[in-house]
């Protein structure tokens, strides 16, 4: 399993060849630029703000849960755009070729 973690964090850039632990807060630091955290607090925001400005009874804890679901939904999307992005890098297609980065084994 420690293999197999250590290839994928290789390949996608996660982790230096060789290294599987990290400190805390270089891991929360990790994680934050992954998510894009500015961007999906931006979006979860004006979710949130929504939802109060549409709804006929204000209540907080659905509100907070807006919040917190537009953070994960968004952050989960920028998440799975990186792997893409990072599978294209990998594999680049040859001219007049249509581009299938599910062929090169990254999903």
């Amino acid at each position: 399993m420690r293999a197999l973690l250590r290839n994928f964090a290789a390949r996608f850039g996660v982790l230096p060849p060789g290294v599987l632990y990290l400190p805390l807060m270089t891991k929360a630091k990790a994680y934050f630029q992954l998510l894009k955290f500015r961007l999906a607090l931006t979006v979860a925001f004006s979710s949130a703000i929504g939802y109060l400005l549409g709804a006929q009874s204000v209540d907080v804890g659905k509100a907070i849960l807006v919040l917190l679901g537009g953070l994960a939904v968004t952050g989960s999307a920028n998440t799975i755009n990186r792997l893409a992005e990072a599978c294209l890098r990998v594999w680049r297609p040859r001219p007049h070729t249509p581009a299938k980065w599910f062929s090169a084994g990254c999903i």
